[in-house]
């Protein structure tokens, strides 16, 4: 009698963990930038934690937020990406020479390298509300996803804060 419940004991604790892993994995999860679009930041093929969960009120973004989201491009066969939250809603964004401005004012980005800037033009974008303005800090290889093609990202196509 005592074996069978032990082993019912180990049978539910098992059971437990793996629902916790569960819950674990939706709450947070682990994705992998599949590109350069990133780097210097975040490595090609890179796995990066996920907080999943946390960008539902817009509040929870801010700038500089490093955002894993979906957007289906005809002819791609990827469909998600991370970049940078450079404006929220409300913003104004124009890029000029390859230097980003948000509200009139000139936006620092440390993060972006020499070699991975552009020196192209945008005209100026009010970003929407429930959206943001995104940005890669690879900017030569990722203008065809993030906002200076695709336009300002959606709140609700965003899936959540990357953990740099």
């Amino acid at each position: 009698m005592g074996e069978l419940i032990t082993r019912y004991v180990k049978f539910g604790v098992a059971w437990l963990l793996l629902i916790g892993l569960v819950i674990l994995y939706n709450g947070y999860g682990c994705r992998r930038v599949l590109g350069p679009e990133m780097e210097p930041t975040i490595k090609k093929e890179q796995f990066r934690t996920l907080y999943a969960g946390k960008t539902k009120p817009a509040e929870d973004v801010t700038y500089d937020d490093v955002v894993y989201y979906e957007y289906e491009i005809s002819g791609e066969p990827q469909a998600a990406f991370v970049a940078r939250v450079v404006g929220l809603p409300g913003d104004r964004i124009r890029i000029a020479k390859g230097e980003v401005y948000r509200n009139g004012t000139k936006v620092a980005q440390p993060y972006v390298g020499q070699a991975h800037m552009t020196n192209e033009d945008y005209e100026e974008v009010l970003v929407p509300k429930e959206s943001f303005f995104v940005l890669m800090d690879n900017r030569q290889h990722g203008k065809r996803w993030d906002s200076r093609a695709i336009g300002p990202v959606g709140r609700y196509a965003v899936a959540g804060k990357v953990k740099q």
